[in-house]
């Protein structure tokens, strides 16, 4: 994986995960918008015809914006000024070229009411900074999204490890109506792994709470509850596993 070698996931999550920034040492802020304008754009357009490119822009700046949020195919709608097929029609030509996914609400409801839309993250954690006008790791930092991003990040290299490891694991979220949640949930088998997402470089107890809560809901052990965090190195607490950032594949790996 790419951020090997890097220590702080802002500067990761900044320059994002294409090879091309990497082989060519190009600067994120040059290449980002090139390939917005050169591939996605031009894509998206060869496929469905789209009319209107300042509204499918926005409707691109729109999904930026709310990575790690439901996804309200109605509610974009209104807000660009479109009908509701079609920004069904672009989402689905963003899910089949790899630029989004929707991870899907968990279909266990432990006798609890829960959410059923999905929630909107991206592959690219720099392609997101680009659309959100993000001009450097340090305005990442500082920046209102940026647990969502680190989210996205989280989930994203997830995805990637189950298809590169050739898994069979489902990923998906949970949220009942009462507000509790859970930001990730692995599926593999029988097995289903709890996983909470913080971008903190350091760990307070209060990060565990929606984990003990799934803990007295499902009755599941220690050892299914799991922790990613905004520093690097792994710890044991006695309230479930807890994995830096750059670690993330080994959730996966039992």
């Amino acid at each position: 994986m790419l951020f090997r070698s890097s220590e702080n996931f802002s500067d990761y999550a900044f320059t994002g995960t294409y090879p091309r920034i990497y082989d060519k040492q190009l600067q994120p802020t040059d290449w980002y918008p090139w390939y917005i304008s050169s591939y996605i754009e031009r894509d998206v357009w060869q496929i469905v015809g789209v009319k209107d490119l300042n509204k499918f822009q926005t409707f691109l700046k729109i999904c930026a914006g709310r990575v790690g949020q439901l996804f309200n195919a109605s509610a974009i709608a209104n807000e660009i000024g479109v009908n509701y097929k079609t920004i069904k029609s672009w989402i689905s030509i963003l899910e089949a070229t790899f630029i989004i996914f929707l991870l899907q609400p968990f279909h266990k409801n432990y006798n609890k009411r829960l959410t059923k839309s999905p929630k909107i993250y991206f592959y690219d954690t720099g392609l997101i900074c680009s659309l959100l006008g993000i001009r450097s790791a340090d305005e990442l930092n500082y920046h209102y999204l940026k647990g969502e991003i680190f989210e996205s990040l989280v989930i994203s290299e997830m995805k990637k490890h189950i298809v590169n490891t050739n898994s069979h694991a489902g990923l998906y979220f949970w949220r009942d109506n009462t507000g509790h949640e859970i930001d990730c949930i692995i599926e593999s088998g029988l097995h289903i792994t709890a996983v909470e997402i913080k971008s903190s470089t350091t760990i307070n107890t209060a990060f565990f709470n929606g984990l003990h809560y799934w803990q007295k809901l499902t009755d599941c052990s220690t050892d299914q509850l799991a922790l990613v965090y905004g520093g690097i190195e792994n710890q044991q607490w006695s309230k479930g596993r807890v994995f830096g950032w750059k670690n993330v594949p080994q959730i996966l790996n039992g």
